[in-house]
């Protein structure tokens, strides 16, 4: 059995998405950068003013609150 567990961090999704599909984007980000997390709520998202230029489409960072079971990549 997986243990369930909150984390905080920061995730990037695009400028021009509303709520839904930027939040399915978060959570897209979070699960690509930590292959040992499975099944990602997020309990709190908070925009930064930083946006990745250098990309297209442009992407927001975020600020995430998330719960999931598994255990983060190691950094």
């Amino acid at each position: 059995m997986c243990a369930v567990a909150t984390y905080q961090g920061a995730a990037y999704a695009d400028v021009d998405l509303d709520n839904g599909p930027r939040d399915d984007a978060l959570i897209r980000h979070i699960e690509a950068r930590n292959p040992g997390l499975t099944n990602v709520r997020l309990i709190g998202v908070t925009w930064t003013e930083f946006v990745n230029t250098r990309v297209r489409p442009h992407m927001r960072r975020y600020n995430v609150t998330y719960v999931a079971d598994g255990t983060l990549a190691a950094t």
